[in-house]
């Protein structure tokens, strides 16, 4: 009896349709020719400890509290390819700084998705994309003298490969890119790039919902010859709804280099039509 219940259990996971999207890492599965999506995301992070040179936890002299949203709308425009545009805003209240405090919106970013890849057998599907973006800064007419800047003063370009696929009801996800800096190094004030990387694993419970757990790497290219960088674990869920996604999670800095130690909640909704 528990056989043949365990079976039909089997199954029915099989049947399910998997979800591609996660909260962190980039999936290779663009919107359909045609069709549009509008994404709405949120996150809510804190901060009151920092991690030094030597990657040990210090006590910041103030906490960290930023909030933020974005908007984005994609379009598929032809099989395998999409295009998107988007912008946020984010509050920063800083008490270790000075000045503590900042609000506006977030750089302008110009971003595709070409899938050059796909395989299909059985209960296994895999895909591979490549995402370039764009960014145009929304910061000059912030001054770093009495706000906290929430854009930058320069142009990003970067490029991101992206694989993802499932096998029955597991779902797989990694990425790496690199964002590179373009303009003066007035402007930079000595940022040069941050090369990236993502890996997700998700189980397909039933068609509403998917929990996830994710890793997170990120690393900075400065002028000088510091290196920070950082390491976090995400963990949460995707929820399918009649009319889209909603993805939500929380994340945690665990590792890392001149850094903050942070903890966010993210909340992300996708409505395709």
């Amino acid at each position: 009896m528990n056989t043949h219940v365990l079976l039909l259990a089997t199954s029915l996971l099989a049947a399910v349709e998997v979800e591609p999207a996660k909260l962190m890492t980039a999936d290779a599965s663009p919107v359909d020719p045609g069709s549009s999506e509008l994404a709405i995301g949120g996150t809510w992070t804190m901060a009151e400890r920092h991690l030094d040179a030597a990657g040990r936890a210090q006590d910041r002299s103030g906490d960290l509290r930023e909030r933020g949203m974005g908007i984005g709308f994609t379009y598929g425009i032809v099989e395998d390819l999409d295009a998107g545009i988007g912008i946020g805003w984010m509050r920063v209240e800083d008490a270790a700084t000075d000045p503590g405090y900042g609000s506006g919106p977030t750089d302008l970013e110009f971003a595709g998705k070409w899938r050059f890849w796909r395989y299909a057998e059985g209960d296994a599907v895999w895909a591979a994309a490549l995402l370039p973006a764009i960014t145009a800064p929304l910061g000059r007419s912030q001054d770093p003298e009495s706000v906290i800047p929430t854009a930058c003063r320069f142009w990003t370009a970067g490029l991101t490969v992206a694989g993802s696929g499932s096998i029955g009801i597991v779902a797989l996800n990694a990425d790496a890119g690199y964002v590179h800096a373009c303009g003066g190094k007035a402007d930079r004030e000595g940022y040069r790039g941050t090369l990236a990387a993502h890996a997700a694993i998700g189980v397909q419970l039933a068609d509403w919902i998917q929990p996830e757990v994710e890793l997170s790497w990120d690393c900075d290219r400065l002028e000088t010859d510091d290196l920070p960088w950082s390491m976090a674990v995400t963990v949460g869920a995707q929820l399918s709804l009649p009319f889209g996604r909603l993805g939500l999670g929380l994340q945690r800095v665990v590792d890392g280099v001149e850094v903050d130690e942070a903890s966010s909640g993210i909340a992300d909704l996708a409505i395709g039509f």
